[in-house]
């Protein structure tokens, strides 16, 4: 009889350790995910600024024009806002969502954009 209960009792303890191993290794995977993906945004983003783009459609308020240069198996949107967090584009409503983004100094003064570059699956 005793033998049996220390049985159960080891598949109880197996049973929650594993769980509790394969919920900790959850987390850890999505955050190595995590920042994989916030490393594809800025280079998404660093590549338009080194092709003389980036620049253009964010001074020019273009963010339809800037989102259509962009081609990700991802579904992708992009916010351009300048100092006073005044944006133009839209913010996704989506669950999960990456956000990467680029700074613009200016454009021959001072006055700095933020590009925002949104990844998400559905």
């Amino acid at each position: 009889m005793r033998g049996s209960w220390y049985t159960l009792e080891a598949i109880m303890a197996g049973i929650i350790v594993i769980g509790f191993l394969s919920v900790l290794g959850t987390s850890v995977l999505i955050r190595e995910n995590t920042q994989v993906y916030q490393t594809l945004t800025y280079e998404i983003l660093s590549d338009l600024y080194d092709k003389g783009q980036l620049r253009a459609y964010a001074y020019a308020d273009d963010y339809d024009g800037l989102n259509s240069l962009i081609s990700v198996t991802f579904n992708h949107s992009i916010e351009i806002c300048d100092y006073d967090d005044n944006c133009v584009g839209s913010k996704p409503t989506a669950s999960d969502i990456i956000t990467g983004y680029y700074i613009l100094s200016g454009n021959n003064q001072y006055e700095p954009k933020v590009v925002r570059l949104y990844l998400w699956r559905e």
